[in-house]
């Protein structure tokens, strides 16, 4: 089992705020109701991807 230490939440933490940032950057190009689309199928195929087989 991994566990995320004390360090590793302060870090992604700090992270999180860049990310969202170059999220928003990168996705920009696209209307809104787009990107939300975009977002909702990129989950439903990571969903996919991690069922077992």
């Amino acid at each position: 089992m991994v566990e995320l230490t004390d360090a590793g939440r302060d870090t992604c933490d700090r992270a999180t705020p860049a990310v969202d940032e170059i999220e928003a950057a990168f996705l920009a190009p696209i209307p809104a109701a787009d990107r939300d689309r975009l977002k909702g199928l990129l989950r439903t195929l990571i969903a996919a991807a991690t069922l077992p087989s």
